[in-house]
């Protein structure tokens, strides 16, 4: 083999074993716990495993099929987990998905899973993942969708999967992708609902998919909606929750299912929707969980239990509560603790200096 060729592929070899991975990837490293099978591949915290990650580009090389997303890691401003997606939204205001695509739900218009980060659209503030569909809110207040559609939960009037984003509604502040329905805030402080309506959900008696938005509530500032409820914030403080109670997520003391706004709390200024379960903030920053607690994400069963005295964001996914603490350390409870195979509900502490992150999947998984 010629000097010079030798030398040249010495050199590429040097500079992949010297490469920083976390300076690879336009986002925050993932955090995935034993057990959950997604369609991207998953990149562990810190320093520790890099020879791994090295390892994987060596073998990827030697393919000749090297399609890592090399970019600088320009500031992701927000993150969303579905089942088995991802979507990150940068600070330029590009969308960005990855991971599983059954459903369409990473809208680059095919079904085809993706193992590097793919842009679909700019112009973005808000976005929110379900368990297999995504929605989106762009700076000129549209809402859009995008993946699975089996209970109308995309709100286009029909129950077809879209694998391209499509127009939900205009004049929209915020927005919640659930298990199989989809909640937003329009500018008026109005709440609403489509998709499905199993357990009220929708806030009907009927228990019909609502194939376009039906409005729930007034004077709404906030919302989150879990696997089949929804649990929103008014302007008063006050917090209210609809649908599924099955675990008393939103009643303590029974399980009925509820298809009319009820009260829950008062005082609260976050909130944040899990599987079968909610955490929330109240005004003097302390953190609170309700409603099912199987593997220890709230600490408690149903009852409103007081979690911790310092909160600050929150996540959540079917089996885990995430939050952080003013000083940026990033702590979790529930099923298993991420990167383990080991069961275990009690408190965990993650990491430090984060300031996004979203939970998603079942069991679990973490992006931030």
């Amino acid at each position: 083999m010629p000097e010079e060729l030798v030398k040249r592929k010495r050199d590429l070899w040097r500079k992949i074993l010297s490469v920083d991975p976390m300076r690879m990837y336009a986002f925050r490293p993932v955090y995935f716990c034993a057990g959950i099978s997604t369609g991207h591949i998953s990149i562990t915290r810190g320093r520790m495993r890099a020879a791994n990650i090295k390892r994987f580009l060596i073998l990827v090389l030697a393919l000749c099929t090297l399609k890592c997303v090399q970019a600088e890691p320009i500031g992701v401003v927000a993150t969303a987990m579905g089942n088995s997606h991802g979507v990150i939204l940068k600070s330029d205001g590009s969308l960005w998905t990855s991971g599983s695509n059954t459903n369409g739900q990473l809208g680059i218009n095919s079904t085809t899973a993706q193992s590097s980060w793919f842009m679909v659209t700019t112009g973005v503030r808000e976005i929110s993942a379900g368990s297999w569909h995504t929605v989106f809110v762009k700076n000129d207040g549209s809402l859009w969708a995008m993946g699975w559609n089996g209970h109308g939960q995309l709100g286009n009037g029909n129950k077809v999967n879209q694998l391209q984003p499509v127009w939900v509604a205009d004049n929209v502040l915020a927005a919640s992708a659930g298990g199989s329905h989809s909640v937003f805030i329009k500018s008026d402080h109005t709440l609403w609902s489509v998709g499905s309506d199993e357990y009220g959900q929708a806030g009907s008696s009927d228990r019909q998919d609502r194939l376009v938005p039906v409005k729930i509530d007034d004077r709404v500032v906030a919302t989150s909606a879990g696997a089949d409820f929804t649990v929103y914030l008014k302007d008063d403080g006050t917090l209210w929750g609809i649908g599924s109670n099955w675990y008393g997520q939103l009643r303590y003391g029974e399980n009925t299912s509820q298809s009319s706004p009820v009260y829950i709390a008062s005082g609260v200024s976050g909130i944040e929707a899990g599987g079968t379960f909610h955490i929330f903030t109240k005004d003097n920053a302390e953190l609170w969980g309700m409603g099912e607690n199987a593997s220890g994400q709230t600490a408690f069963w149903a009852q409103p239990r007081r979690l911790d005295t310092d909160g600050v964001a929150l996540s959540a996914d079917y089996k885990h509560s995430f939050y952080t603490r003013a000083d940026g350390t990033l702590r979790m409870r529930g099923y298993y603790t991420l990167g383990s195979d080991t069961p275990g509900s009690s408190l965990r502490t993650l990491d430090t200096g984060v300031v996004t992150m979203a939970g998603g999947g079942n069991p679990g998984a973490l992006l931030y």
